[in-house]
């Protein structure tokens, strides 16, 4: 009798062992949820791709040829379009925003105050360029192929303005702003009010 419970024993634990090592392989560990960014400020994590272009790296100020935090930019209030390539309406809004770069580094205040990026969502490299060259972008635009920044910046739809503002060494969110801009120089106001900038015209 000892050796018929014996074998029973042993082919019970490995039954018992073998569900055990089952049901572990069967469930992973749940994957880490990506950094989102709060209301008010992008996630510490908020790490640009590295700025090849000299001229670009001097317009943000920043100094390294590696990729860079989001507060590492040399400016009071950053402008952020999140775009993309193949997206008809940013297409259409390009002229809008180059008016908006072209407003703000021709006025002596808002240049040393307002910087401009651009941000194209499920973008490669080449097609920023692209989009780049097509219509003849003068600010630093930044790929975004794995949409990591996008999901960071919370941004669903293309184009999308976001502002950001340096208060007291920390990012504050002022603007959210889906689709087109509307006019250029009523939009331009619009950061100077809601960032609390001074006029700086009269």
């Amino acid at each position: 009798m000892n050796r018929i419970e014996h074998p029973c024993r042993i082919g019970l634990i490995l039954v018992l062992t073998l569900l055990y090592i089952v049901g572990c392989t069967a469930s992973p560990a749940p994957r880490p949820t990506p950094p989102v960014a709060t209301p008010n400020a992008p996630h510490a994590t908020f790490v640009l791709p590295a700025l090849n272009d000299p001229v670009h790296r001097e317009y943000l100020g920043i100094e390294t040829t590696e990729a860079f935090p989001l507060a590492a930019i040399r400016t009071q209030v950053l402008i952020i379009e999140v775009f993309s390539m193949y997206c008809p309406h940013c297409q259409r809004e390009a002229p809008n925003v180059n008016q908006l770069y072209q407003n703000i580094t021709k006025d002596p205040f808002l240049k040393e105050r307002i910087k401009l990026i651009g941000i194209g969502v499920s973008n490669t490299n080449y097609e920023v360029n692209q989009f780049r060259k097509s219509f003849e972008i003068q600010f630093p635009l930044f790929p975004d192929r794995s949409r990591d920044l996008a999901r960071q910046l919370e941004v669903r739809q293309t184009p999308t303005f976001i502002g950001f503002v340096w208060e007291n060494g920390t990012l504050r969110r002022f603007l959210h702003a889906l689709g087109s801009m509307g006019k250029v120089d009523e939009f331009l106001i619009r950061v100077v009010q809601l960032a609390n900038l001074e006029d700086g015209q009269n």
